[in-house]
């Protein structure tokens, strides 16, 4: 798999793969958050059809030879059992190679998710606002300063403390510049900000 942050190219083990049921991985090199995608609708549907057909053959079978060689009943419920188990240790390894092979991961837009909120509610405030979180109590009465983006040590990058967008001096389109504290964290993008600084009495 490869990161759309940093194209650093990682395999999907097993433990990452049950790790991640909903699909979002990190990156272990940046540390990113992105989740799988597939271009189109139907290759899932046609990569795991012919599982579900193969397997259903594989019942009709059993059940026609129980029939003509008069297999006991608990006999054949064990054989159920496991093709069953066979079966979806198949899926199970297929779906990890039709993940690593046909899906690819993109990255999470909080720009996006940002307009969105904006556009479907006008002009977000107060608690409902899905940028507000526990963090947001360590914002009252606090004074910020507009600087060019500077890391902390160790680090490459950070996040709006609100809506999560990039800061960077190594990532193209990431945010160079934001509000910070006299300390240099956490960091708020300019959007954030004007949003932000009546409900908190930010000063700049």
């Amino acid at each position: 798999m490869r990161c759309p942050y940093c194209s650093h190219e990682f395999p999907l083990t097993r433990e990452r793969y049950f790790g991640a049921v909903t699909g979002k991985h990190t990156c272990p090199n940046c540390m990113e958050i992105s989740r799988l995608k597939c271009e189109s609708w139907w290759i899932p549907v046609v990569f795991y059809s012919k599982y579900l057909f193969g397997f259903l053959a594989i019942l009709i079978l059993v059940t026609i030879l129980a029939i003509f060689f008069d297999i006991p009943r608990n006999a054949l419920l064990v054989i159920k059992i496991i093709l069953i188990i066979k079966f979806a240790y198949v899926v199970l390894k297929a779906d990890m190679k039709h993940d690593e092979e046909v899906k690819k991961l993109v990255k999470i837009d909080h720009k996006e998710q940002y307009f969105k909120k904006i556009k479907e509610n006008d002009k977000y405030q107060g608690d409902d606002d899905w940028r507000i979180g526990p963090q947001s109590i360590d914002f009252n009465n606090l004074k910020l300063y507009f600087r060019q983006y500077s890391p902390q040590v160790g680090d490459d990058h950070d996040h709006c403390d609100f809506c999560g967008e990039k800061f960077s001096i190594i990532i193209e389109e990431a945010l160079k510049e934001g509000y910070v504290t006299e300390n240099g964290y956490p960091w708020v993008c300019k959007q954030c900000y004007e949003d932000f600084k009546e409900r908190f009495n930010l000063t700049s």
